[in-house]
């Protein structure tokens, strides 16, 4: 799907502080959302969105440890052997 395609182009092009605009932003659209939702119904509407972000957001942080530790090894790569790289000094 081309829409997936373009979502995938904008993330390579973004910084950290993007993504961070466009969480805050998400998050106030939730927000909004949510007052909307009647009384009788936001127990539900909890529910489901604890269940959402139990099963997402341990995936995301493996994710990110993950990227962390191949950043790491890689930091490391270059400081032992920093002419094969291409990185002389």
């Amino acid at each position: 799907m081309k829409l997936f395609k373009y979502a995938n182009g904008f993330c390579k092009e973004t910084t950290w502080k993007d993504m961070a605009l466009l969480k805050f932003c998400l998050c106030a659209v939730g927000l909004m959302l949510g007052l909307c939702v009647p009384e009788e119904k936001k127990r539900s509407g909890l529910l489901a969105a604890a269940v959402v972000f139990a099963l997402t957001y341990p995936l995301l942080m493996v994710r990110f440890l993950q990227s962390v530790l191949r950043q790491r090894r890689w930091e490391r790569r270059l400081e032992e052997e920093p002419m094969y790289y291409g990185m002389e000094d």
